[in-house]
């Protein structure tokens, strides 16, 4: 069976996003980020692959 190790997020605010994905939800590993200058008006799913 397939899985995800984990998944990358480009946010305004990494430092946020990790406190709250980690607090809410207790992913720390699982969950890597990276800050993005880039204006956004939601979610926007790119790609997602092993």
């Amino acid at each position: 069976m397939a899985s995800i190790e984990s998944v990358t997020l480009e946010v305004a605010d990494p430092t946020a996003v990790r406190s709250f994905s980690t607090t809410a939800f207790g992913l720390d590993s699982q969950v890597r980020l990276r800050a993005s200058e880039a204006p956004t008006t939601g979610f926007a799913w790119e790609t997602a692959s092993r």
